[in-house]
């Protein structure tokens, strides 16, 4: 009876994610992690949008343009009637696509950043900082020259290059720093045989 209980107690030990040999907690996959981070990520490139075009509207046009104009042109990838409209159309609030603006952007930086943490993952040691920065500028190069010219032109038309770049190296920067925090140190690896 004591080697079963014993072992029941190995077992829910386990099923919680917890090495009873060495007491450590297993890690989350990292494309979890990656996801989570990319998200957190998403949030400050939109801030980095949204700010970014506010600056720039003011030192470049010397007047103030809507907050939701970089929104509302990611937004016009899914909300086409907005795509044949004039530059002053992207300053409304829009339900539609100031909201799917929003959403693409955290919804694609999760997605991104999942990939981007599982690639990490199989490569325990490398910088996570410095690759989630050229994974940034990758993606920003994909986007300006191939989706956006495809599926969403305004969006170039509306945000300036520049502070799309931006968008993208604040999401650098902290996917980078999420997936560096959030690492695993290989000896710390569940079930590395080490014990």
């Amino acid at each position: 009876m004591a080697d079963g209980r014993q072992r029941h107690v190995h077992l829910s030990h386990s099923h919680r994610g917890v090495n009873p040999e060495r007491g450590l907690v297993r890690p989350a996959h990292p494309a979890w992690l990656g996801a989570i981070g990319g998200a957190v990520a998403g949030a400050a490139a939109l801030l980095a949008l949204v700010g970014g075009a506010q600056v720039e509207a003011r030192l470049l046009t010397g007047g103030a343009r809507g907050w939701a104009v970089p929104l509302n042109a990611v937004g016009a990838t899914v909300v086409r009637w907005l795509q044949i409209g004039q530059s002053q159309a992207f300053d409304g609030l829009y339900a539609d696509a100031t909201t799917l603006g929003a959403v693409l952007v955290v919804a694609g930086s999760a997605l991104f950043g999942g990939c981007v943490g599982a690639l990490l993952g199989r490569a325990p040691d490398e910088p996570r900082r410095a690759w989630a920065l050229a994974a940034a500028v990758g993606a920003w190069a994909l986007v300006r020259w191939a989706v956006a010219p495809a599926l969403d032109p305004v969006l170039l038309r509306e945000v300036d290059g520049r502070v799309l770049f931006a968008s993208w190296l604040a999401w650098g920067l902290v996917a980078g720093a999420w997936l560096e925090a959030m690492h695993v140190p290989p000896a710390w690896r569940w079930g590395d045989g080490a014990g």
